[in-house]
């Protein structure tokens, strides 16, 4: 092989290699920005948890009916950040939104309709809205679980992906 011979794919090789090059690098930064955005997701989650264990740990030591009010404003405050992000796709990990979904269901009978919030703000349809908005997705999704109709399961009497999908789309949360 000669010099010219070598000189002659010299104009191929560098833009293929470059491109080659590049491709990869994009490919990279693409994978780590999924990593760093699942792990705000996860930094996200960690902290309103964290407030909500905090509220949750301090409703024992609360005997005033007064103050229980107090507790519950502000821990449905906590509870409405967390629907939100939810409802908004800024958590959107399957893993963490199921963490959550049977206690935003306790929360919502056992506390959201109980002595901890005033009757105007339980009444009141734009109180809370995304927390009900997300309660309300995760009954739906409870009733789907439950369905038994065939055109809810396939023949493993699983419920059907494809049937979720077309209801999430005209169903949306």
């Amino acid at each position: 092989m000669s010099v010219d011979d070598v000189v002659k794919w010299v104009p191929i090789l560098v833009p293929s290699a470059g491109a080659i090059i590049g491709g990869a690098g994009l490919f990279i930064n693409a994978c780590s920005f999924i990593k760093s955005r699942k792990l705000e997701e996860i930094r996200l989650a960690e902290s309103i948890f964290k407030d909500i264990r905090d509220f949750e740990d301090r409703i024992d030591n609360i005997d005033d009916k007064e103050e229980k009010l107090e507790w519950g404003r502000k821990f449905f405050n906590v509870i409405e950040w967390l629907s939100f992000l939810i409802n908004n796709n800024h958590i959107n990990d399957e893993k963490l939104v199921d963490y959550f979904k049977d206690d935003i269901k306790v929360w919502h009978k056992e506390w959201f309709t109980y002595d901890y919030l005033e009757k105007r703000f339980r009444d009141d349809k734009n109180t809370y809205e995304e927390f009900r908005k997300l309660y309300s997705r995760f009954k739906k999704e409870e009733q789907w679980n439950d369905c038994k109709c065939s055109d809810c399961l396939e023949e493993d009497n699983i419920l059907s992906d494809a049937f979720l999908q077309k209801f999430r789309k005209t169903n949306p949360p």
